[in-house]
């Protein structure tokens, strides 16, 4: 008989239950205490990096994509925005409403999101594995997944998806494992809904409904399986009614040419790059498989197309690949056919959806959901066999996570780097308005020029949110705004208007556009040039 676990009679007591959820069983080693503890750890930190910016420490600005979404959920109805999934947009705007436009409350559900990940993933890998080993590396992949942390603070679904993604496989592992019917209405559920908050849960159902029903056939739970083709038909239905009012009227040849060319996450013939479609497939998947360890982007982001990324970057990409592959031979030597249909039907699927030119294909920032399913097929490598069987619990998540993320972190994500980045538009527009008061005559509003990358945070910062809420008339007055593609262009055409002794500002943004500032122009002088962050330049020119 176990004896109920007790604290020293000198320390407040607590009930017997949460100790044993710290402790573990009362016959666990220490070892596996140690390891229980640090899986406990792991997630305590993972959730506070998924804080820092907005809980924790000071706030992260909105970055142009961010702010151009923030924007257009200001100024244009929800009905036009439905590109992204409908509920996400809904509830960003309810938040809105209650609590202002804030960084935070753009963020709030993709915040969730990220927390909603880091806890699901123990419960998941619980679920899928048996050996400590595969359940170590696959919370301590999802934890401390750079894409993961930094899509958790950006204004975007993706953190959402990739919870929906873990719920469902949950939800589905749960019902597979007990057999009972609430477990599968819950399952159901979520299916159906799931799509309005992560467009992409459509890869998932093939897999999901094939790995139901037969569950149910082969029970020969006749209620179940009608339930199972019910709830198949009705979200049929709903993605039918979807693809009419949103998505058929997308523009389907010109996205995939645009995504295609600068993102390379479609097959593009004439690009050069490969000689066939199953080349570039198989280059795109390798990316795909490699995705648990993201971490290596702290090598590839010094490259340059004369100097490589550093060896070790291309040892970790096909360290990954080769441990996916492993797991693959596992699932597969162990027909988990009900595994094997969560997990490789949505691989499958968007492959399909690539090929018609429907969803990117790749290690891209749209499929951050993969990483529900590739982590744990790689996982799947380190499940009982005759060489894992031995390996320490604490080694592949060491060497493959822990180890790359310590020795490569050098700021622990205090900024945004990862398919996302970090502006400094508030700093920015600050020291544009302190410097534009020097020799202001107050006349009139001066020339402000912004590229495509600073026009929309200086319209969110100075139109929406808070900060600048009873200054807004006076930076009208102060400023006339003109949008363009380049800083150096718009300036130049500014000039030919321009009065003697009259003032241009202008914000650029990225070391191009740097470059590009980098001219005389006659008749002008530059009296202020400012970079601030690293990101923006702050010019003054006038003319003499």
């Amino acid at each position: 008989m176990q004896t109920a676990r007790k604290l020293p009679q000198f320390l407040p007591q607590v009930p017997s239950r949460w100790l044993s959820f710290v402790y573990g069983p009362a016959e666990a080693s220490l070892a596996e205490r140690l390891l229980r503890w640090l899986t406990g750890a792991l997630i305590l930190f993972g959730i506070w990096l998924r804080c820092r910016g907005l809980w924790v420490g000071t706030t992260l600005p909105l970055w142009n994509d961010e702010a151009q979404w923030a924007v257009m959920l200001e100024t244009e109805p929800l009905t036009q925005l439905f590109i992204r999934p409908i509920a996400f947009m809904a509830l960003t705007k309810a938040i809105l409403a209650v609590f202002g436009a804030t960084e935070l409350s753009y963020r709030f559900l993709p915040w969730l999101g990220g927390i909603a990940t880091t806890l699901l993933a123990p419960a998941v890998a619980s679920r899928l594995f048996t050996s400590k080993a595969a359940r170590f590396l696959m919370v301590a992949v999802i934890a401390l997944h750079p894409s993961a942390i930094d899509l958790a603070r950006d204004f975007k679904p993706y953190s959402v998806s990739l919870a929906v993604h873990l719920g469902m496989l949950l939800l589905a592992l749960d019902y597979l494992k007990s057999r009972a019917p609430a477990k599968l209405y819950l399952t159901l559920g979520l299916g159906m809904v799931g799509v309005l908050f992560a467009q992409d849960i459509i890869f998932v159902y093939p897999g999901l409904f094939l790995a139901l029903g037969f569950a149910a056939y082969r029970d020969r739970k006749r209620t179940l399986l009608f339930s199972i083709v019910a709830s198949a038909a009705a979200t049929i239905g709903i993605l039918l009614g979807l693809y009419f009012a949103i998505w058929k009227n997308l523009d389907r040849e010109g996205e995939r040419n645009y995504w295609g060319a600068r993102y390379d996450v479609f097959y593009m013939a004439d690009s050069g790059r490969d000689s066939s479609y199953l080349g570039w497939l198989g280059r795109q998947y390798s990316e795909v498989a490699a995705m648990p360890g993201t971490r290596r982007e702290h090598y590839e982001a010094a490259a340059t197309p004369d100097t490589p990324p550093p060896l070790i970057a291309q040892v970790d990409k096909w360290l990954w690949f080769a441990v996916h592959v492993a797991g693959v031979a596992v699932l597969l030597r162990r027909r988990r056919l009900h595994e094997c249909l969560l997990l490789f039907g949505p691989l499958l699927v968007l492959t399909f959806f690539n090929a018609v030119g429907r969803w990117p294909f790749g290690a891209f920032r749209t499929n951050l959901f993969l990483l529900a399913y590739v982590t744990p097929i790689a996982a799947f490598a380190f499940e009982p066999n005759g060489v894992s069987r031995r390996l320490p619990s604490l080694l592949p998540g060491l060497a493959l996570v822990l180890l790359p993320f310590f020795a490569l972190n050098k700021h622990f994500h205090t900024y945004k780097h990862s398919c996302s980045a970090t502006s400094y538009y508030p700093d920015t527009i600050a020291r544009l308005l302190n410097l534009q008061l020097k020799d202001y005559d107050g006349g009139g509003p001066e020339l402000l020029v912004l590229d495509t990358r600073t026009c929309a945070g200086w319209r969110y910062y100075t139109r929406y949110h808070p900060m600048y809420e009873g200054r807004r008339s006076e930076i009208d007055g102060r400023f006339q705004v003109k949008c363009g593609k380049s800083t150096r262009r718009m300036l130049l055409k500014a000039r030919a208007s321009a009065a003697r002794g009259e003032r241009i500002w202008g914000i650029a943004t990225g070391e191009r556009q740097r470059e590009e500032l980098d001219w005389r122009m006659p008749g002008y002088r530059v009296f202020s040039e400012t970079r601030i962050g690293g990101e923006h330049i702050l010019i003054g020119i006038e003319k003499t």
